[in-house]
């Protein structure tokens, strides 16, 4: 019988042992990177959205986007489209922003 020239077994249990340590260490790495990224756009979206109100309250006389009784829908409205010096519809500001980022 003549002689094959694959590998054996135990070279491909090596093999695929090596590759499941390597996984094994990248993997997590991997996750936690994409964490940090997530934290980070989070942290810059709410501090656009804070300047945002601020420039709001400084156009309004300290008044806010959403006083306490509004509709979270008035807080967007108000955020979202062009507004007068009262806070309603009119061309005077705004938008403060362009579309409310996702959580």
């Amino acid at each position: 019988m003549k002689a094959g020239h694959g590998f054996t077994l135990v070279e491909v249990l090596v093999v695929v042992t090596i590759v499941g340590v390597l996984a094994a260490i990248v993997i997590p790495q991997y996750h936690s990177s994409a964490n940090e990224a997530r934290l980070a756009c989070l942290c810059s979206n709410l501090h656009v959205i804070r300047k945002q109100i601020e420039l709001y309250k400084i156009h309004h006389d300290g008044v806010l986007p959403a006083q306490v009784g509004d509709a979270s829908t008035d807080f967007l409205r108000r955020m979202l489209t062009t507004t007068d010096g009262g806070g309603d519809a009119g061309t005077q500001y705004g938008p403060y922003l362009e579309r409310v980022p996702v959580n």
